[in-house]
């Protein structure tokens, strides 16, 4: 080889190196520039990303918004783990502390997540993601998936077992109802809530069809006893055809709540409904209905003026979610809360005790995918409702209906078990009750469920109350009559209930004492059109 060509081989060689030197400099300064550079400074502090939770059904797109504590330029990426260097979307908004961008395809039924790093003026990069995650109402429900697990139990088989139970004795006391003085007009009165103030101070609610027309339209009912007889107080209605009320709480005789839809039947969704007592005149105060689907409210707590508690559900044509509205002394709101097993569950809450305000117990019914019905109990810790699991029942699963506590570590809820009827898609309902011990959910399994091998025997535990944790009773209806139990702190016992002429149901109790308590429902007289409410009362004499 020639001088000429070995020098110019060692200058390539020396150029390749250098080039080499320079190429892992290079790469080395992308890391550093990613870390920020040695000793300038932390890379900026990102805070209050928007949005979050869930967007309404129909939303196609959002602006993402987030702010940083210092000046500096934030972009995005769809995927996690991207470097910011590599990330190809830009904030169009940018370059202070407050950062803003549209972003758009959305698609009711889907979560989003924005994985968003930002850079400052001295290229400090962030070298972790921080996460923008939504969702998008779908079209038919209202409500955020969240997982949970249940277990399985077997029905109790018992024999008939009634007993006096307690020294007290239930009476039936008269109470008014709703008529109408045109025949072709059938009024149907149900009470659905009570709630006991004082011995002189008790109301009860429900619904009564408007028996000056039209036929099918229906109006709220609230009922009060004054010490010594039952009265119907006027109740608002909101300017649709059916209006409902399904539970009452109160905290004063000037302050109480009531909670119910309201249809419009020319248009299928129901929207919340909920009134107010003042110690004057019933009012109906705005509430939220999320989306344009089915919105009940079911079931009410109230703990003091300023915090108020009010739980259902809302529906689409194939599932339903829990709903769960706060009042914070001012106005009603929706709280965001659980729906177990959303994928293949509807998801409704029936019943809500407030032992404390960071002890709030809501129950109602999932699924899971063994059950098309399980036992759903959520509960309020003070800064969030969580889905706590809960023992099934038998046959296709079962449900709750109410629940009632005396303690943190002393709750029942009740409800029933689903089985088949014997013919082709028929079911049938096995009284279910569970009880909390501050730890887990155990069902009662001591039940005495009269003939429960009869395809056409039905029983469904409605209400609950309790005042101590020895003593609560039990409300509901066994094969078309009024169904009573006392809870003693170990077992149900079956109390006999007055005799009444058919049909007859207990669907709300409130206890105010050992030797008090109250039970609500309807009856109805064979050959008559109708129903009637029905007010019953234990005492101890």
């Amino acid at each position: 080889m020639n001088p000429t060509k070995r020098r110019k081989l060692r200058i390539a060689t020396v150029v390749v190196v250098a080039s080499l030197w320079i190429g892992a400099v290079l790469v080395a300064s992308s890391v550093v520039t990613e870390a920020g550079r040695s000793g300038s400074g932390a890379p900026p502090v990102r805070s209050d990303g928007s949005p979050t939770g869930t967007l309404p059904a129909g939303t196609t797109s959002t602006t993402l918004s987030l702010k940083t504590d210092e000046a500096a330029t934030c972009r995005y990426a769809t995927t996690s783990g991207v470097p910011y260097s590599r990330m190809k979307n830009t904030f169009s908004t940018t370059g202070g502390t407050s950062h803003a961008t549209s972003v758009g395809g959305l698609e009711d039924g889907n979560t989003y997540t924005f994985y968003v790093r930002c850079r400052d003026s001295d290229r400090n990069a962030n070298l972790d993601d921080y996460p923008i995650r939504f969702s998008i109402q779908s079209g038919n429900d209202c409500g955020t998936p969240s997982a949970n697990a249940y277990g399985a139990w077997n029905a109790p088989v018992g024999t008939p077992d009634a007993s006096f139970g307690p020294a007290g004795t239930w009476k039936v006391v008269p109470s008014p109802s709703v008529e109408s003085a045109n025949p072709e007009i059938t009024v149907d009165n149900t009470l659905q809530g009570i709630e006991a103030i004082a011995p002189d101070d008790i109301w009860a609610v429900g619904f009564a069809n408007n028996p000056n027309g039209p036929q099918y339209s229906i109006q709220t009912l609230a009922l009060r006893w004054d010490g010594s007889d039952w009265s119907i107080v006027a109740t608002p209605n909101a300017p649709t055809d059916w209006n409902r009320l399904y539970g009452v709480a109160a905290t004063s005789s000037d302050d109480i709540w009531a909670v119910g839809t309201s249809q419009d039947v020319a248009h299928v969704p129901l929207r919340t409904l909920i009134q107010h007592w003042d110690g004057t005149a019933w009012s109906i105060v705005p509430s939220p209905s999320p989306g344009p689907v089915v919105n009940e409210l079911r079931a009410v707590a109230a703990v003091s003026a300023n915090d108020a508690w009010a739980v259902g559900f809302c529906a689409g044509w194939y599932r339903s979610s829990t709903l769960i509205l706060h009042w914070d002394g001012a106005s009603w709101s929706r709280v965001p809360s659980p729906n177990p097993n959303a994928q293949f569950a509807n998801n409704e809450l029936y019943g809500i005790a407030a032992i404390a305000p960071d002890d709030i117990w809501a129950v109602g019914v999932t699924g899971t995918d063994t059950h098309a019905y399980a036992p759903l109990a959520l509960h309020w810790d003070g800064a969030a409702w969580t889905a706590i699991p809960t023992a099934n029942g038998g046959g296709y699963g079962a449900f709750f209906r109410s629940v009632s506590g005396s303690s943190s570590g002393d709750v029942l809820a009740v409800g029933a078990s689903v089985y088949p009827a014997g013919f082709e898609g028929g079911i049938r309902h096995l009284a279910f009750a569970a009880h909390w011990d501050g730890a887990a959910w155990t069902p009662i399994t001591d039940i005495r469920v009269l003939e429960p091998d009869e395809y056409y025997y039905s029983t469904n535990f409605y209400g609950v109350s309790a005042v101590a944790s020895d003593f609560a009773w039990v409300v509901g209806e066994a094969s078309g009559d009024a169904w009573l139990f006392h809870w003693d702190g170990t077992s149900l016992t079956e109390v006999p209930a007055p005799d009444l002429p058919w049909y007859s149901t207990l669907y709300a109790v409130d206890t105010l004492t050992e030797d008090l308590a109250w039970g609500v429902g309807r009856y109805a007289i064979e050959g008559e059109s109708g129903t009637n409410t029905l007010t019953e009362a234990y005492s101890v004499p």
